[in-house]
């Protein structure tokens, strides 16, 4: 279970990451990229128990 959990937390610091770099990019796709973000905004706040 410990191993399940790092590995969580390190894909949601991957996620983070990724969209600190799209907050930081404004181009053409920016639609599609905030539409992405909603959603793991979305599974984030639906699923907090796997992220803790």
């Amino acid at each position: 279970m410990n191993i399940v959990k790092r590995l969580m937390k390190g894909i949601i610091k991957g996620v983070r990451e990724v969209l600190r770099y799209i907050d930081a990019v404004d181009s053409e796709e920016s639609d599609i990229f905030n539409f992405l973000k909603e959603k793991m905004k979305i599974n984030i706040e639906v699923h907090p128990q796997i992220f803790c």
